[in-house]
């Protein structure tokens, strides 16, 4: 039976229109609220003035030619910029305060501090073009703003022209000692440079070339010693041969000849002729041919081994040839000696070479490191030379042309006209503001807002059929015809007849004023259920609400009224609300005798009818009001009464108690042909009907009576009334 609950449509112009209608109260409210708190603020916002002055620079620029590219005071953008912090600086405003008496006790921190703090959020300094800035105050005060704007330009010129001097003169005084400082690091790094120089002199780079040279010489002579150490041990090794050979074997000259020939060949293969090893060699050889001729006429020969060995060493005499080889063999010692010492200092000196020739690269770097710096020192040195030079020029110009001349072009005048508030656009913005809000307001309640008040409502909460909608009684206006000529109403000219001195209810509408709206709305409802019985008589309806005050009893009210009005019908109307009876109330009848007195037993059902205010029409009054009456709502009595009145009238209508707080519903659902729910628009939320579906079980709930409907929201109007003629005759007529 229930069903998803759709979103709304607020694009819906028309439906829009029916919610804004619906809901006027609360848009009233809320555009009444917000309009006049935005009224209220604007008239209690208290004024502000603004008063201005205008402070004009006038440049008078000094040619680059002069002072070249330094500049001891800032471009005129950056300067502004000093201009506008200078003017919020601590001290400025000290001296305006004091001067003004801003504060009473200046010797206090925190009162001093606050009125700074709030001077410093009530001025501004904007810059007007390039040459001039505004300088301007705002307060509640016209003559105090006035008073502050001129102070601040007088004690923004005061200082602003010692702020330039002391820029001027601490530039050249920064200049002055950058250059001094720069010139300590240059005479630091020429002394590094000339002590590395004296330290590594050998091991320079210019240096390279020459060690380069001097080493391969120093490996050339290495190289010749060795030859000459190497040679010299070849000729000792067989001088001493043929000493030891001469000695022992006595072998003749001419052996010692043919050996030095053997020499002399070897020498030659190796040595130059005019060699002194080669020349010596040769003479040897010459002096012993000359012995082996001298040998040959003598005849002579030299003494034994055995000989000298018996006669000793000191007792033989030396031979000539022996003492000069030995003599030979002592040379050659002497001269291998000396080419020994003099190898070993050239294995030094190559070594010491070697060392500077690797370590050069070594000191290239370091060299060219210590000149990289020296020749920074070196322009940036020349640079502030220059920057010091191009500062003092400028100086002694700007001295004597003053450069820059601060002049007040408009004073702060008294100003008449607040700035703000702006007290008709705070309306205005209040005034949309509170359309905003009151728009906001009506669709963000109408989106929140979980009750049935539409139609629309109503289907996508529950899938049951619609068999009316009900507009709220005294939304419409009455219809009252002008006379009646009906047989079927007991009173004339529409007035209710008054059964026992009681009136029928103005809410029974199909009694006291059948051509209206709401009467129509009811026929409307007769022929729904007509439709749901499908012409069969004996059919019990119960007519019932979720919750109280919904308006279950009227609505069952003039649904009898209006079912009796047909011919051939024979309708009976039960209230079974035995708790809070009303149905005699509405209609003008008795209490008792009622259903409570029949379902006891306490009398016959006809005993207990009353005629209604209609033809055709019986009701049965609830009886005696119990506490608990579902004590009478027994299977027994219950099934034995509605067979009766099943045989007896062809529709029998029954006014039951709500469904949600007691469940007298739920004992005569099951004995009946279905139920009629009843529900009030902006009452019941969408969330009971599950509830409902749990309470009923198996009952079945026929269609919804959509009940106490704003006009504004139903989907379409009800101009044409009734099929009547408009004098009211046939209004009633079915």
């Amino acid at each position: 039976m229930s069903g998803d609950t759709a979103p709304l449509n607020l694009l819906d112009l028309r439906g829009s229109l029916r919610i804004l209608r619906y809901r006027k109260g609360l848009f009233i409210l809320l555009v009444t609220l917000v309009t006049l708190a935005s009224g209220i603020l604007a008239y209690v916002l208290p004024n502000v003035y603004r008063a201005s002055t205008t402070i004009l620079l006038d440049q008078r620029p000094i040619a680059e030619a002069y002072v070249g590219s330094v500049r001891i005071t800032p471009d005129l953008e950056q300067r502004l910029r000093i201009f506008r912090i200078l003017v919020m600086s601590e001290s400025l405003l000290k001296k305006v305060i004091t001067r003004l008496n801003l504060v009473p006790n200046t010797y206090d921190p925190v009162a001093v501090q606050e009125m700074i703090t709030e001077l410093r959020e009530r001025i501004s300094v904007r810059i007007k073009g390039t040459d001039s800035l505004q300088l301007s105050y705002e307060g509640g005060d016209p003559r105090q703003a006035m008073q502050i704007t001129n102070e601040l330009a007088n004690f923004f010129l005061e200082d602003t022209l010692r702020f330039m001097e002391k820029g001027m003169e601490g530039t050249s005084e920064f200049l002055q000692q950058e250059l001094a400082q720069t010139e300590q690091e240059l005479d630091s790094q020429e002394h590094k440079i000339l002590a590395f120089k004296g330290q590594y002199r050998d091991e320079l780079p210019n240096k390279i070339v020459a060690n380069q040279r001097a080493l391969d010489r120093a490996l050339g002579q290495l190289e010749g010693i060795e030859r000459r150490v190497h040679d010299l041990k070849g000729r000792k090794d067989l001088t001493q041969k043929e000493l030891a050979e001469y000695l022992g074997s006595g072998s003749s000259l001419q052996a010692q000849l043919e050996a030095r020939g053997d020499q002399l060949k070897a020498l030659q293969a190796r040595y130059k002729t005019n060699h002194p090893a080669v020349m010596l060699l040769v003479r040897e050889i010459q002096e012993l041919r000359s012995k082996v001729e001298g040998e040959r006429r003598d005849g002579s020969n030299p003494p034994s081994r055995e000989v000298k060995d018996t006669l000793g060493q000191e007792e033989i005499p030396q031979h000539p040839m022996a003492r000069i080889l030995n003599r030979q063999i002592q040379e050659y010692e002497l001269e291998q000696g000396a080419l020994t010492r003099e190898k070993a200092q050239l294995l030094q000196k190559v070594e010491q070479l070697a060392t500077r020739v690797a370590q050069a690269t070594v000191r290239e770097k370091e060299l060219i490191r210590l000149t990289r710096g020296y020749d920074v020192l070196q322009e940036r040195f020349q640079a502030l030379m220059n920057k010091n030079l191009d500062a003092q020029l400028s100086m002694k110009l700007e001295e004597l042309q003053r450069e820059e001349k601060f002049q007040v072009l408009d004073p702060a005048s008294l100003p008449v006209i607040p700035i703000r508030p702006h007290r008709w656009l705070i309306v205005a913005a209040g005034l949309v503001m509170a359309l905003v809000v009151g728009f906001g307001g009506v669709f963000l309640t109408e989106i929140t807002d979980q009750t049935i008040r539409t139609s629309d409502d109503l289907t996508r909460s529950v899938h049951l059929p619609l068999l009316a909608s009900i507009p709220r009684f005294g939304s419409v206006p009455p219809q009252k015809p002008k006379a009646t000529n009906s047989k079927n109403f007991k009173g004339e000219e529409g007035h209710s007849p008054k059964p026992n001195g009681r009136p029928i209810d103005p809410t029974i509408v199909m009694y006291g004023d059948p051509s209206s709206i709401l009467a129509e709305q009811y026929r409307h409802l007769r022929t729904s259920v007509k439709l749901l019985t499908r012409g069969e008589t004996g059919k019990i309806f119960v007519v019932t609400s979720a919750l109280p005050e919904e308006g279950k009893s009227v609505s069952v009210a003039n649904l009898a009224l209006t079912m009796a009005l047909e011919k051939d019908q024979n309708v009976l109307l039960v209230d079974a609300e035995l708790r809070r009876a009303s149905i005699h109330k509405l209609l003008g009848l008795k209490i008792r005798p009622g259903l409570a007195d029949v379902l006891s037993g306490a009398c016959h059902p006809d005993s207990a009818f009353q005629a209604g205010p209609v033809d055709r029409l019986t009701v049965l009054t609830a009886g005696d009001v119990l506490t608990n009456p579902a004590d009478l709502f027994t299977p027994g009595a219950l099934v034995g009464f509605f067979s009766k009145m099943r045989g007896q009238f062809t529709t029998i209508l029954l006014d039951s108690p709500p469904i949600l707080p007691v469940t007298d519903t739920c004992l005569l659902a099951p004995y009946t042909d279905g139920i009629l729910l009843v529900v009030r628009a902006g009452v019941a939320g969408r969330h009971s009907f599950t509830e409902i579906w749990q309470r009923l079980g198996n009952a079945q709930v026929l269609g919804i009576v959509f009940n106490a409907v704003e006009p504004l929201l139903l989907k379409h109007r009800y101009d044409y009334y009734s099929y009547c003629n408009r004098d009211g005759s046939g209004a009633i007529e079915a």
